[in-house]
């Protein structure tokens, strides 16, 4: 697996930015950049040479200091934030925080489940409080997504509805346009005090994150609480070493490191135990908002009556999203779409249906002659419907039960889509299956790294025995959560643009940097 870059300073050059946000920043000229700058696997525009995987030569052109103080790059840094560190991961709230009125958990593509949701939880907490989940369609910044990943994540946002609207008191709003305009207009609309989001570390997306924070802070009733999520606990080595390196740079030490963690193995040495998966929250009945959130009623059958309010939007239609994409998808996914388009054309076709229908009339112990079975082969090959590849289907349910049935592998089984999703594993390989199959649960968020840790550990005890597909799956959950760890540094560092690894869980779990 890829190792993450050198984190040396890299040379600096302000240019002007061409993001709708119409905010400055810094163009990082390295030595060598990401092969996949941006969210969906679109094409960096960075002129630079490319890292492979497995090349560990990565290496920074150093540079003062004095060349990070520009004023361009520390506006693509949040506001300073007072932090509180707990078994659910990094919690950021303004200091000005207030807890009255309500409060809107602004999901986004990267945290798309109910489950191991630290911004659930912690609205969760405050029992008082009304709570509007919402998602914006941002089709500006589906623009840089591959279709593929585009309906990945549609199905995410629709499952996620399903399971929030399977919570008394919750309904996943919806809206389409700029968040910057959309969100503090939701906030105005519900007398919002509080906006609970995941922190951004894609540098892409993160332009627009920062302006929407900053519009929403302009209403002075309004806070944010940002919240990040690691897969071990923090040690007060950990901590001393971040602190460090932080004063280091922020002293404007020449050639001072960005992060503590150049590797991997030494990040995961200095922090603690895994942080276990927490369950989806399910203490939010009656604190739902009339025209927003949908309350259950329950009739004589003690069934469900619910409607969508007024007031929640709905979702866009999934064709109407895949035109925003102005991205190619990889070959796999090219292929795939192809042979879904040879099997629903088959499907309709009404003679081969016929075919498929009728049966033959040869005895099978009778002996026939070698042409004759021949021409019997090509007559049944031709009422075969093409084989579709498999493809994990978006949303967090799907991901958690595919998931679980990728650790069976070495399990038989007698689910159809199972043995489907085995045949992938072996035309790929074991080694890059996770990659490739579950890319796209990581990318919108529907599987958590600490899940998939936490549940191969779990595996292998049930079963006692360990599997090649759980150390696989565990490596990519190690990587995610280091690379996580080196953004967050450099946006402390409020070192800021496109050669900077701010890579998240996107580029790693697409398996290229």
């Amino acid at each position: 697996y890829p190792r993450c870059p050198s984190t040396r300073r890299p040379r600096l050059e302000p240019v002007a930015s061409t993001m709708a946000s119409s905010v400055s920043r810094v163009r990082i000229a390295p030595a060598c950049a990401a092969k996949h700058g941006s969210f969906g696997n679109k094409r960096s525009s960075v002129a630079c040479r490319r890292a492979e995987i497995g090349n560990h030569s990565h290496s920074f052109e150093q540079k003062a200091r004095s060349a990070f103080k520009s004023r361009a790059a520390e506006d693509l840094h949040a506001d300073a934030l007072n932090v509180s560190t707990n078994a659910l991961g990094s919690v950021r709230t303004d200091s000005s925080s207030k807890q009255e009125g309500t409060q809107i958990v602004w999901f986004r593509v990267g945290d798309l489940r109910t489950h191991d949701h630290p911004g659930l939880v912690a609205v969760a907490k405050d029992t008082s409080a009304k709570v509007v989940p919402v998602f914006v369609y941002d089709e500006t910044e589906l623009r840089d997504f591959t279709p593929a990943t585009i309906r990945a994540a549609h199905e995410a946002v629709a499952q996620l509805a399903t399971n929030l609207q399977a919570t008394p008191g919750l309904t996943l709003v919806i809206r389409i346009g700029d968040p910057a305009v959309e969100l503090p207009k939701l906030c105005n609309e519900l007398n919002a005090s509080q906006v609970t989001v995941q922190m951004e570390l894609e540098w892409a997306r993160r332009a627009t994150y920062v302006k929407t924070l900053s519009l929403c802070r302009e209403n002075p009733n309004v806070s944010i609480r940002e919240w990040e999520l690691r897969l071990r606990e923090a040690t007060d080595l950990s901590t001393q070493k971040e602190t460090a390196v932080l004063a280091t740079v922020t002293g404007n030490a020449k050639s001072a490191p960005l992060t503590a963690w150049t590797i991997p193995e030494v990040y995961a040495n200095a922090r603690g135990p895994i942080v276990a998966p927490t369950p989806a929250p399910v203490e939010f009945e009656a604190r739902g908002v009339d025209g927003y959130s949908a309350v259950a009623k329950r009739n004589d059958q003690n069934e469900s009556d619910e409607k969508r309010p007024a007031n929640a939007g709905s979702l866009p239609a999934l064709e109407t999203v895949l035109s925003w994409s102005k991205t190619l998808d990889e070959p796999d996914d090219i292929a795939h779409d192809a042979a879904v388009a040879l099997a629903t054309a088959a499907m309709n076709d009404p003679s081969i249906q016929k075919a498929r229908k009728s049966t033959g009339s040869e005895n099978s112990f009778v002996l026939v002659s070698e042409v004759a079975t021949q021409k019997r082969a090509a007559e049944e090959a031709g009422k075969v419907t093409p084989v579709v590849p498999f493809r994990l289907p978006g949303g967090e349910t799907s991901a958690v039960r595919f998931f679980n049935g990728f650790l069976d592998f070495y399990t038989a089984t007698n689910d159809k889509e199972f043995k489907r999703l085995y045949d992938r594993v072996i035309e790929v390989g074991k080694p890059n299956a996770f990659f490739l199959l579950f890319g796209n649960a990581l990318r919108t968020g529907a599987l958590s790294p600490n899940l998939v840790y936490d549940t191969c550990n779990k595996w292998e005890a049930q079963s006692k025995r360990a599997t090649d597909v759980c150390a696989n799956a565990r490596n990519i959950a190690t990587l995610r959560d280091h690379q996580a760890a080196v953004a967050s540094d450099f946006l402390k560092a409020k070192v800021y643009g496109p050669g900077v690894p701010l890579v998240g869980a996107y580029n790693c779990s697409s398996g290229k940097l």
